[in-house]
């Protein structure tokens, strides 16, 4: 097997100078009618995929409220038919200047609440045909509560679009509503119908609140249009694609915010959200809505207790290109529009290499954890390994050429960059991997993060579980490439040392070469040869030209302008090199050369590593 690379040499004669150089080379409802053996001589580096880092919004996007309390506004609505006017008189602009600054999204996990408020915001906007308008509602909001009653009461406030004065104008006292359910003894409480139905054409906005223990709870703002007449969907579309158009990555138990988005805007179809089969465990609420929250998994929470997902925390990834499992779904809009999405649940790939390359293992998803989550604290991670049997194997460590297998981080979505799963290249587990592989048994991982959200209070705790993925790890596979070779620059060349020769060696600085041999005890041997010095008009140099090449340790080596192969270097039990080289230029005198005005002359270096055929040997 022979490998070869090039190199230049290039010269420059500036007879002007005399010298001669050289150049370095929620939800509202209305129902409605319708609706080999060669070596390469590159190198190869392992590279793990990284988190991609666009971030699943964590709460129901709403539109821009003022921070401030300021009285409403001085007119009173006292004819809402006669104030509201024609949109075409003056269309709507922004938000109401004396609605209240919406508090966080309530934070719950498994039952546990952490944060009270409003888990499940009313929709950002809606559009109701009028002759819908007689059943619309608002359905499906839910909020979190810490004393636990059995109904809350919740407060409303509205304003409506007043044409004429261009304004948001508040509407007088509206009705309250209850939120209850079934598991209002832990927090839960629902609003499932609040009627809207006494609205007329025109543009609104609501908001709702309750109080506990003194705080008010404030939600969305949540906007809504009666149209004079129903506005099919055209298309349809969602936001949980990554900016690259790649499914995003959630894990199990996790709610994680998702908004529909339709052609056009103002379509007054419904959005219904679910999933693509019965192998896809995925939940929406609410399932129909622009905007709703989709969770992963098999788990239940109810009042008898708390079930994890055991569905996709036991499914193994073998493909190394993709985060997690991958779960599909569709929304479908009124008649005409529909689309089916896929997310991947889970966050962790298959992990591929070879045992003694090195590399991290990357996981997918944390930026959109650490957003669905909220933690305030730092994290726990911690990775489990089994074999092909799911036996669990003894946790690897430092000695075994494996780190940052348990820890903490401040950032779960700093885990990749902080604390990623590392293999160093001389991994005595990887290479126990390899065999494992080889056998048709490859190992298999997965990663456990936890946060406790009160350090004081150990209930606050919660546990988030990767699926399971294959550790592919291949055999050593034993290769001779030649990586780098010297590329020498003469910068102190006279035009008189073209003419009568170098008096002295012209050293070049130092350069490098470097040979890659995993084989086991196979000879290889590494040669050099030199083509004529030719100018870029294509005049030879008829001077004889060589270059000393010297290496540490080894017997300096002249190439000479001949173009014939010079033996530079040899290894009889073969082995991996890399050492400085430095080159020495020699020109003979010739006072019949003819030099003109800015000519470059270069000549080129084919280096050739020769070795016989790598062979490939199954660790053992």
């Amino acid at each position: 097997m022979k490998l070869k690379k090039m190199v230049y040499l290039v010269l420059i004669a500036i007879l002007t100078l005399g010298s001669f150089t050289s150049l370095s080379m929620p939800i509202l409802a209305a129902e409605t009618a319708s609706s080999s053996s060669g070596s390469q001589s590159s190198s190869v580096s392992n590279q793990t995929s990284s988190d991609s880092d666009s971030s699943t919004t964590s709460s129901i996007s709403s539109s821009a409220i003022s921070d401030s309390k300021t009285a409403d506004n001085s007119v009173t609505a006292q004819s809402r038919a006669a104030t509201v006017g024609s949109q075409a008189d003056s269309d709507p602009v922004g938000t109401p200047s004396g609605a209240n600054t919406p508090s966080k999204d309530s934070w719950s996990f498994l039952l546990t609440i952490f944060r009270k408020g409003f888990s499940i915001q009313p929709p950002s906007e809606q559009y109701i045909p009028v002759a819908n308008i007689s059943k619309a509602k608002f359905s499906g909001m839910r909020i979190e509560t810490g004393i636990h009653p059995l109904y809350q009461t919740l407060s409303v406030a509205r304003w409506h679009w007043d044409a004429k004065l261009n304004t948001w104008v508040k509407d007088g006292n509206q009705p309250t509503v209850r939120a209850s359910g079934l598991l209002g003894l832990f927090g839960f409480l629902d609003v499932n119908d609040y009627s809207i139905s006494s609205l007329t054409e025109g543009a609104y906005y609501y908001q709702f609140m309750f109080t506990e223990a003194g705080t008010s709870y404030y939600s969305n703002l949540a906007k809504v249009v009666v149209t004079p007449k129903p506005v099919s969907a055209t298309d349809v579309d969602t936001n949980t694609d990554n900016s690259d158009g790649t499914p995003k990555v959630i894990y199990s138990d996790v709610d994680y915010a998702a908004n529909a988005i339709l052609t056009p805007n103002n379509s007054t179809d419904m959005p219904v959200w679910s999933a693509s089969s019965s192998n896809d465990k995925l939940t929406f609420t609410p399932s129909s809505a622009r905007a709703t929250k989709i969770r992963a998994g098999n788990g239940t929470s109810t009042a008898s207790g708390n079930t994890p997902d055991s569905y996709y925390t036991g499914k193994v990834n073998t493909d190394p290109k993709v985060p997690g499992i991958k779960a599909n779904y569709k929304v479908l809009v009124g008649t005409l529009a529909a689309k089916t999405k896929s997310l991947y649940v889970g966050g962790l790939p298959a992990y591929n290499a070879a045992a003694d390359a090195g590399g991290t293992w990357a996981v997918g998803g944390l930026s959109d954890l650490d957003t669905a989550t909220a933690s305030p604290n730092k994290w726990h991670y911690a990775w489990k390994f089994t074999d092909g049997s799911g036996k669990e194997i003894t946790t690897p460590g430092s000695a075994d050429g494996v780190t940052n297998v348990e820890g903490d981080v401040d950032n779960i979505a700093n885990l990749n960059t902080q604390s990623p799963l590392t293999f160093t290249k001389n991994s005595s587990f990887m290479t126990k991997a390899a065999v494992a592989t080889n056998s048709g048994k490859s190992y298999q991982a997965q990663l456990t993060m936890s946060t406790q959200i009160d350090p004081a209070n150990a209930k606050t705790k919660i546990t988030i579980v990767s699926n399971k993925a294959e550790l592919q790890a291949t055999p050593i596979v034993s290769r001779l490439t030649l990586d780098q070779v010297p590329s020498y620059s003469f910068d102190n060349i006279t035009s008189s040392d073209i003419y009568n020769g170098t008096q002295d060696n012209k050293t070049a600085k130092t350069s490098s070469l470097a040979v890659t041999d995993t084989r086991v005890d196979q000879s290889w041997s590494l040669s050099a040869k030199m083509t004529k010095m030719t100018s870029d008009r294509g005049t030879q140099l008829e001077n004889k030209v060589s270059i000393l090449n010297s290496v540490s340790g080894e017997t300096p080596v002249k190439v000479t302008d001949d173009n014939k192969d010079n033996l530079a270097l040899t290894r009889d039990k073969g082995g991996s090199l890399t050492t400085p080289i430095t080159g020495a230029l020699f020109v003979n005198a010739n006072h019949k050369t003819q030099l003109t005005d800015g000519e470059h002359f270069s000549s080129t270096i084919t280096w050739t590593l020769t070795g016989d055929t790598p062979t490939t040997k199954t660790a053992e």
